[in-house]
């Protein structure tokens, strides 16, 4: 279940770059907002895998890519880099929450 909200955040995480570069310059407002949305999105489901994982205690390898052995990109959960997740996923919320705001201004 929570290797599911990994890849979620994962996702929202690339999308919250790549749209608003996608997007012509007229637009640059409106994707600036929805870019900011990715981000927060990304940032509660990175929180609450953290805390799923965390709570749960056991260690669990993500696997992103394979390649019959040569090659293997993966992260390895534990309890602490549960808990540092979430810490940087706090930082990372407050921060968009706040550019969010400080945007429309300027």
């Amino acid at each position: 279940m929570y290797t599911t909200l990994f890849y979620i955040g994962l996702i929202l995480s690339i999308l919250g770059f790549v749209f608003p570069l996608l997007q012509p310059k007229i637009m640059r407002p409106a994707a600036r907002k929805v870019s900011y949305i990715f981000a927060i999105l990304s940032c509660a489901s990175f929180l609450a895998f953290s805390a799923l994982a965390f709570w749960e205690g056991g260690k669990t390898v993500i696997s992103l890519y394979s390649n019959a052995g040569l090659l293997d990109f993966s992260f390895y959960i534990d309890r602490l880099s549960a808990f540092f997740i979430a810490v940087i996923s706090i930082v990372s919320l407050s921060s968009a929450v706040y550019s969010m705001g400080y945007g429309e201004q300027g």
